[in-house]
């Protein structure tokens, strides 16, 4: 596998659909505010409609408070002004009331869009963030996928390489270490492979190799002390014979099927 494939993110990102996703919003916001000026526009014509008709309805009585204000105006001008500003948002005021009474909801088509709009704002944002639950969710689960492809490989090459073991051990163990084996893991009811495999990764099933700086010897590299508490709790004389393969190879299969093959760093990679 090359660098470059070694280093392919695991999620792309697909812009493409981003930009679509941006230009929908875009549009939408547009038609908000498009919406918005609509009914600015709507409400300032209605109030100046309302302005007109009520000063061609009432023009005499707006000449006749114009005059009073203007003679107000003469004696105490700031006054004036006040008053003036003070009648026309009166005027305002009761023009937006007069519209709003005289067509209440006249602008329920537009609030009903604006509310539309949202709406499907909230729920393409809603569905834009289960997408992304969606595909961690996805991405989680193809992680743990991958970590279990790997403990599978992990173990399988465990298991190739224990059995690359075992099958040295019956080709090159000597024929008689291989009779001996034989014979006390069947009276032990132990795995003769097992057995083998230790032996082989041991010693090379040599009666005579001394191993750890001459603290393990013979077939089954026992150390003395081990070697002589096996036979002590085999009921057999407290002596060293670990040179006799016989002796070595009966100790070692009565010691794993008691559950004692860990004594042997080599047990682990041959079960």
């Amino acid at each position: 596998m090359t660098n470059s494939s070694a280093e392919e993110p695991l999620i792309r990102v697909n812009w493409q659909r981003i930009m679509r996703i941006i230009k929908k919003i875009t549009k939408r916001i547009i038609r908000i505010i498009e919406i918005v000026l609509i009914i600015f526009f709507k409400l300032l014509t209605r109030l100046t409609l309302i302005t007109l008709w009520l000063y061609l309805r009432f023009r005499g009585i707006i000449r006749g408070v114009l005059r009073a204000f203007r003679n107000f105006s003469k004696r105490n001008i700031r006054g004036g002004w006040i008053l003036l500003l003070s009648c026309l948002f009166l005027l305002a005021i009761g023009g937006i009331l007069v519209a709003w009474a005289r067509d209440r909801g006249g602008f329920a088509d537009e609030i009903r869009q604006l509310k539309f709009i949202q709406q499907e704002i909230n729920n393409s944002y809603q569905k834009k963030v289960l997408e992304n639950e969606k595909q961690s969710q996805e991405n989680k689960e193809l992680q743990n996928k991958i970590k279990d492809l790997e403990k599978k490989l992990h173990s399988r090459q465990e298991t190739a390489k224990k059995m690359a073991q075992r099958t040295k051990a019956e080709k090159y163990l000597p024929a008689e270490i291989k009779n001996i084996i034989m014979k006390y893991a069947s009276i032990y009811k132990v795995d003769s492979a097992l057995c083998k495999c230790i032996v082989f990764r041991e010693s090379r099933g040599n009666p005579k190799a001394v191993g750890d700086y001459g603290a393990a010897i013979g077939a089954c590299q026992y150390h003395l002390r081990t070697f002589l508490s096996h036979r002590r709790q085999m009921n057999l004389p407290a002596i060293d014979l670990r040179e006799d393969p016989e002796e070595s190879i009966q100790a070692m299969a009565w010691a794993i099927s008691k559950g004692y093959g860990s004594a042997w760093t080599s047990h682990a990679n041959c079960i």
